[in-house]
């Protein structure tokens, strides 16, 4: 967008520390986007039109543990409703060391026949451990004992779920989808679900063979995993001839919804139930994240469909791999962040003028020569604002927080998540049922 003044200015690379001072020192940008969850921003000192790509206490969603806790509330106070389910969309996990006694009892019942969440074949026990706070498939593996799922906690804390054992395949093969999801606002929830995505392939056929439990070109779907099986390897067979560019063991959601077809399975429900879980998650989520109207973020879920179609979280990852390294990445990231950044619509604003009310304003410090936010009654500072920010932002004004885009300006491959009637009823559960 262009203002008077050259009034664009997108932070390219803030995640580096050049970024960080940028962040900090200066206000000649309207939008940052950071590859880094780490880079501090000073939030307090920013201006109202300026947008940054990481809400604080985002961790709340993407962090496995806490996700689960999350969720595990809701499903805990709402469990005889109609929309529990939508809160039982995370395999029964535990978190190690703490919850180690919780996951002994149901190792042992699930030994048993008692089944805690997934369903596993008669003499089939397996779990996965995750570490908490790593993504790509890092230091993942499956587990057959409560032993193993100890000793892997000893060095950080981990996730351990109930393993999905019944994935539905596409030409027994294994897939899980990467989904991309803008939030613009929580608390109230602003976020659209982006129809161009990944359903992403396991390199080898799936199976629950005891010899093949550690293979991970088995087990994991992860791109950054399947990559390393080598130079000139060939694509998952499900993936061979598809008339779209080369994904590796990717393919586009459109060419995905192709391939269930010819297996008798429905796109439209299974794209509804997956908007249905991540809103749910997003919700559940919210009451721990602060709202901040300089904030928006795109995050990538992992989902899984089983054998019977049910829709499981995997993970929420923060900062998703933008990485353009096949023809089919190049195709549809970018339109994936550009859609994003419609969304935003960071407000051209006048360079010149916001030096201009900057200079003024450091002028009158000291003095009463200037009114408004240097002087004078509560009404005159917010008249002066108002009169600032018609100057600099040439009568633009920001999006109302949390009200969600005029469907003239929702970009084709985005959906709006909430609000939403589901939303409504979701919000409706935040007081347990007979609390006052």
């Amino acid at each position: 967008p262009g203002g008077g003044g050259g009034g664009s200015g997108v932070a390219s690379r803030p995640g580096t520390s050049t970024g960080g001072r940028l962040a900090g020192r200066c206000h000649l940008w309207n939008m940052m986007w950071s590859w880094s969850v780490k880079m501090r921003v000073p939030f307090s000192d920013l201006l109202v039109w300026q947008r940054v790509n990481h809400f604080p206490e985002a961790k709340q969603l993407t962090r496995k543990d806490l996700l689960k806790r999350h969720l595990g509330r809701y499903q805990a106070m709402h469990s005889t409703t109609r929309l529990a389910s939508l809160f039982s969309a995370l395999p029964t996990t535990f978190n190690l060391p703490k919850e180690a006694d919780a996951l002994l009892t149901a190792f042992g019942r699930a030994a048993a026949g008692v089944e805690p969440s997934v369903t596993q074949p008669r003499g089939t026990n397996l779990w996965i451990v995750k570490p908490v706070g790593l993504s790509r498939g890092r230091g993942i593996s499956i587990v057959r004992s409560v032993r193993e799922a100890v000793d892997a906690a000893e060095d950080e804390p981990i996730v351990v779920q109930r393993y999905i054992t019944n994935p539905m395949l596409i030409k027994g093969y294994k897939f899980d989808l990467r989904i991309y999801v803008g939030v613009l606002s929580f608390n109230p929830l602003e976020a659209y679900i982006c129809t161009d995505g990944f359903a992403r392939f396991c390199t080898l056929p799936f199976t629950l063979d005891e010899s093949q439990i550690n293979n991970r070109l088995v087990h994991l779907t992860n791109s950054s995993v399947q990559s390393m099986r080598g130079a000139g390897a060939k694509r998952p067979q499900p993936l061979l001839g598809l008339a779209e560019p080369d994904g590796d063991s990717k393919c586009s959601l459109a060419a995905l919804a192709a391939m269930l077809a010819s297996q008798g399975v429905e796109w439209g429900p299974v794209w509804d139930r997956i908007c249905e879980v991540v809103t749910a998650a997003l919700f559940a989520a919210q009451d721990a994240i602060p709202p901040n109207a300089n904030s928006f973020e795109l995050f990538g879920f992992d989902v899984m469909l089983d054998a019977a179609g049910r829709v499981w979280i995997l993970e929420v990852n923060s900062s998703p791999s933008l990485g353009l390294s096949t023809p089919l990445d190049r195709e549809t990231k970018p339109r994936v962040v550009r859609g994003l950044v419609q969304l935003v619509d960071p407000l051209a604003f006048d360079r010149g003028a916001l030096l201009a009310v900057l200079d003024a304003r450091r002028g009158a410090k000291g003095r009463r020569s200037r009114g408004g936010l240097m002087s004078g009654t509560v009404g005159d500072e917010r008249e002066a604002m108002c009169a600032d920010l018609q100057e600099i932002l040439h009568g633009g004004m920001p999006r109302a927080y949390g009200a969600s885009a005029s469907p003239e300006f929702l970009p084709p491959n985005y959906t709006c998540l909430a609000p939403s009637p589901l939303y409504d009823k979701l919000l409706k559960l935040r007081k347990p049922i007979g609390g006052l």
